[in-house]
Formats: structure tokens, sequence, C-alpha cells
């Protein structure tokens, strides 16, 4: 009588899935939980005697200095070949002191190279010490709940409730009617965050984490109290009077719907988010600026901008600059890359989007295209008899150092939880997905490439795409790699954005 035999050899042993990190004791992540709250809630606007103290800047060399091995581990080169995010933003940061040799500044290439290289650290850090799935969640809701904070301060100072002197409202143009501008109270945030248009665009990343959380399976009604930080947000995000952040807002739901549940519902529930923007004010919802208004002054902007790269196509006219050569930053953080930056690093910069993007990507392919277990866990052990017996051979399911699934097998159940595992982390990573592309729809309405919200997201990006589960193929992480088939796609990504805006802009611009 043929029976299942399983395989004993120890050749498919799981680790586990939080072993072997770097930073073991925990000190460099308490550090960058705090060095990153500081971001959001600067305690000088709150406290300005403290305005002289450089905390940012103590916590920040603290938190390198103790994950100094995280950091530098980041920059192997076995690393940099399967992290591109990481390899396209070295280049970035060569790019940024190119563009200044190029016209011999040397003082200008050295003091763009730190300004660069400090958020390229901040990068690092995220990436180097977030490199757990427990780490991962941790990281989001702490900086949900950061995000969170600074919003009640904001709502708090608008309603009257606290004054913050930082926190200020600012008057701005609203919908134009008769030739006439409407004028709109506008909220800001705190320290980085001044803008209205970089507080909606942290807003709309913190509701998508809400949202993760909301949709979390297995966690019952607590789930149900990330309402109250979504509602926070949502009422924040209104104050804001931002149309970046409206976009940002419909792209991170209809890119969420396209990770979770396909394009088509995407494309079909685009008429429904439009409506949305209904809910918010006349200036958020307003079409008409595209043709006049701050939407037509953008664009010309741009048209502006595209000239500076004619002129200087390859290095650009140099890091910093493009304000002393058309009066105003680009307000298109990409088209503003390659303004100042020239092709070689605009490309750069929309390669870093690229490579976190796809990463992101194939985890919804390894969520969709599971292996079928090929022996369900309930199934009753004469059943399994049966199927060997009618096929004549062994089962080729290996468990590993374990005993086999009818005795009880742990090793059996550790499976069961590392494809959980996978999963939970493809959920996450659709949520990723949905802000990273919230994020590219902002930046195309502002200029934020040099500044740190940018490289957190992109770093947070980076180490979920990164972070192996488990020893089994679904687990490992993504096989995307630094050669030739990335560097053909990335100057085509580069020429392309080139092309869109280009034509975007012969096609809008009215002088």
């Amino acid at each position: 009588m043929a029976t299942a035999v399983f395989n004993t050899t120890d050749h498919n042993t799981i680790p586990r899935i939080d072993g072997d990190v770097d930073d073991r004791h925990g000190w460099g992540f308490a550090l960058l939980l705090a060095t990153t709250a500081t971001l959001f809630v600067r305690p000088a606007d709150l406290v300005p005697a403290l305005d002289n103290w450089p905390i940012y800047q103590f916590l920040i060399v603290a938190c390198m200095i103790v994950s100094a091995r995280a950091c530098l581990n980041q920059i192997s080169n076995a690393k940099l070949i399967e992290r591109p995010v990481t390899a396209s933003l070295l280049v970035l940061l060569v790019a940024v002191a190119v563009s200044h040799l190029s016209h011999g500044f040397l003082w200008a290439a050295r003091m763009s190279t730190y300004e660069v290289g400090k958020l390229i650290a901040l990068y690092a850090l995220i990436t180097g010490l977030v490199n757990t799935p427990a780490r991962l969640e941790f990281f989001v809701r702490w900086l949900t709940i950061t995000i969170t904070t600074m919003a009640t301060l904001v709502l708090l100072d608008h309603f009257g409730i606290l004054s913050i002197a930082a926190l200020e409202s600012i008057q701005d143009r609203g919908v134009v009617q008769d030739g006439t501008a409407e004028q709109v109270e506008r909220i800001r945030g705190t320290g980085i965050f001044q803008d209205p248009n970089d507080l909606g665009l942290i807003l709309v990343t913190g509701l998508v984490f809400c949202a993760s959380f909301l949709t979390k399976p297995r966690t019952g009604l607590v789930r149900y109290g990330w309402l109250i930080p979504a509602a926070v947000l949502m009422s924040a995000l209104a104050l804001t009077h931002s149309r970046g952040a409206l976009l940002s807002l419909i792209c991170a739901i209809s890119t969420g719907l396209c990770y979770f549940r396909g394009g088509k519902l995407s494309v079909l529930a685009l008429p429904a988010l439009s409506l949305m923007a209904l809910a918010f004010s006349s200036r958020m919802s307003d079409v008409n600026a595209i043709h006049e208004g701050t939407g037509q002054d953008r664009i010309q902007i741009w048209s502006d901008s595209m000239g500076v790269w004619r002129q200087y196509p390859l290095f650009g006219l140099g890091e910093g600059l493009i304000v002393d050569e058309i009066g105003v930053v680009t307000h298109n953080s990409f088209l503003h890359c390659f303004a100042e930056l020239g092709f070689f690093g605009g490309t750069a910069f929309v390669a870093c989007f690229l490579a976190a993007g796809i990463g992101l990507w194939s985890w919804r392919r390894r969520r969709e295209n599971r292996p079928a277990d090929p022996m369900p866990i309930n199934e009753p052990t004469d059943a399994i008899r049966h199927r060997t017996q009618t096929h004549g051979q062994q089962s080729p399911l290996t468990f590993g150092p374990g005993r086999s699934r009818q005795t009880g097998d742990l090793t059996c159940d550790r499976m069961d939880t590392v494809d959980d595992s996978v999963i939970e982390h493809a959920r996450v990573c659709g949520f990723l997905f949905a802000a990273l592309m919230g994020c590219i729809a902002a930046m195309l309405t502002i200029s934020r490439q040099f500044v740190a919200p940018t490289y957190l997201i992109l770093g947070l990006v980076a180490a979920a795409v990164n972070i192996p589960l488990d020893a089994t193929p679904q687990g490992k992480p993504v096989d995307l790699r630094i050669g030739n088939r990335f560097l053909i796609v990335s100057l085509l990504a580069g020429a392309a954005s080139l092309l869109v805006f280009y034509v975007t802009i012969r096609l809008l611009v009215r002088w």
C-alpha cells in the first residue's frame, strides 16, 4: 500500500520572518521614529524658545551614528544591483553635482550635493531600519499618528481653540469670476508644511494609511477606531483648498482600486471620483483654473521651464537656479528636475519613481499568482492516502525538518503563516502604491523634488519592496535589478515625460 512520504531533510528550512536584522536592540529605529516625528510636529513651532535648537539635525545624526551598519549596507555593490531605487537616487546625487560642475560652479556643486545628500541619508535610514514586516507596519502606523497630530493642531488653531503663530492661515486667490479672484483662507502645517499644497499632499498620504488599517483583516471592531483620524485628516484636507491635493486623492483612490480590483473598476470609478470634488470647496473643484487663474499661471511657468531645458538639455541649468532664471519655481517636480539637472538628472529622478512603482506592482502579481496549496489544511488523512495511491507516486510536497500534516506538523503551520504574511504584505504594498501614485500626481503641480517627505515616501516604498518574508520564491524581494533593460526603460520614461510635458504645454498654454 502506497503512503505519502515527506522529505525530512533540512534543505528548505523556513527562516524566522523577523530574523537577522541590523539594529537588533532597536535604538536606531527608535531614533528614526523621533526624527520623522519632528518633521511633522516641529517642536520650535509649538515652543518658540526651541527655535535655535537643531533638534531634527541632532536626531538624524544620532540615528546615523547608531545605524551606520544599516546605512552602509544599502550602498554595497550587491545591494545596489538589486535595488534600483537606491541606485537611481545615487545617480541623481551625481547629477546634482554635475549640473553645477558643467558650468564651473564648484562651491554651488558642494553645497547642493551636501543638501541633497542629507535627504538621501533619510532615505537610507528608512530602508536600512524598516527591514521587517513588523517594523513596516509600526512605522506606517507611527506616520499616520504624527500626521494626524499635526492636522489636529492645525484644526484647533483654525477654530480658535489654540493659538499657534506658526499655524496662522494665509489668504490666497480662489475662484475667478468676472475677471475678479475671490479670496480664500487656507490652512497650513508646521515646519516644512507651511505651504497648504505641501500639507494637502501629506494629508492624502495619511488618509491612504488610515484606509489600510480600516481594511486590515482579522482586527475586529478595533479597526473602526481609525475612522477618527480619517475624519480629522479629511477635514483638514478640505480647508487647504488645494487642487493638487484633490488630484492626489482622486489618483490615490483610482490606483488603489486598480491594484486591488483591476483596471476596469478603476476606470469605471473615475466619474464617481470626479463627483467627489463637489464635496470640497469651489476653489478645489474649479476646472476653469486651467484656462485662467493659478492653473494657467503654472502652465505658463512650465513653458518657461521647458525653454530653460532647451538651453541646457544634457546637464541642466544647475540645481536651485531656476528661480534666478525665471523668477519662480516650476510647480512641477519632474519638469523642474529636467530644467535644473538636464536629461541626465531628470531621467534619474523619473527612474526613482518608476522603479518604486514597478516594485510595488510586482507584489500585486504575487498576490494574484500564489500557488495553490497542493494539500489543503483540513484535508482528511484518508483523502491524502487515496490521492497518493491514485497517482502511484510520492507527494512532491516538502515541509522541511518537521512532521507531516496528518501528524500535527508544526512546520506546516509555519508555512501557512508565511503564506498569510505574503498576502498581508501584498495588501500593504497596495496601499503604499496608492500613496506613491497620489504623491506623483501632486508633484506634477508643485516643485517638491528635494524635500524630506518625498524621500520619506520613497524610502518607505523601497523598504516595503525589499523586505524578505521567507525563503520561498513568493516571499523573496522583487526581482528588479539594474541592467540594460532597466536602463532602456528609464531612458524611454524620461523621454516620454518630456514629450508629455511638451504636448500638454502646447495644448493648454494661453499667452
